[in-house]
């Protein structure tokens, strides 16, 4: 396993995680698999637009 370098949005780096600590974490996942679920709360998909039967006609240049 190889370290991984973590960059922000400018592209500068922000840290480096190690191998050891990549080992540790996967270790974690496997003997607790409540960790691998995001903790995030999932919002709602966005709703397709109904049908209303008409066509849209292409702009004619």
């Amino acid at each position: 396993m190889y370290e991984v370098k973590v960059y922000d949005n400018t592209g500068k780096l922000k840290k480096v995680i190690s191998a050891k600590t990549l080992s540790k974490r996967m270790d974690k996942l496997i003997n607790s698999p409540s960790l691998k679920t995001n903790p995030r709360k999932k919002t709602a998909p966005t709703p397709i637009p109904a049908k209303t039967g008409k066509k849209l006609r292409a702009n004619r240049a």
